[in-house]
C-alpha cells in the first residue's frame, strides 16, 4: 500500500514540482536566526492593517470612522464604545 501512494505522489510530483518547490521556498530557505514566527506574520499584520486604513480614508474620507458605529446609537454611547472598538 505505501508503495502505491509513494508511485502516485512521484507521478505527481513529476508533473507538479510540489516537494522542489516546498523545498526551494520553504522549507531551505535561509531565515537569520533571530526572526521568528511571530515577528514575521505580526509585521505582515501590521501592513494589511495600515493599508487597509488608509485605503478606507482614501476612498470614504471621513465617513470612515461611521463604519465602526451601530446606527442608531445614541451618542452618549460613543465614549463606551469606542474603547471597546479600539
Amino acid at each position: 500500500m505505501a508503495d502505491n501512494i509513494t508511485k502516485v505522489f512521484n507521478w505527481v510530483n513529476h508533473r507538479l514540482p510540489i516537494q522542489n518547490t516546498y523545498e526551494r521556498h520553504l522549507s531551505k530557505h535561509p531565515v537569520p536566526k533571530k526572526v521568528n514566527f511571530w515577528y514575521l506574520f505580526g509585521a505582515l499584520a501590521a501592513v494589511v492593517f495600515i493599508g487597509v486604513t488608509i485605503l478606507g480614508f482614501v476612498k470614504h474620507g471621513l465617513h470612515f470612522f461611521s463604519f465602526f458605529v451601530v446606527p442608531g446609537l445614541p451618542w452618549y454611547m460613543l465614549p463606551i464604545l469606542i474603547p471597546i472598538e479600539v
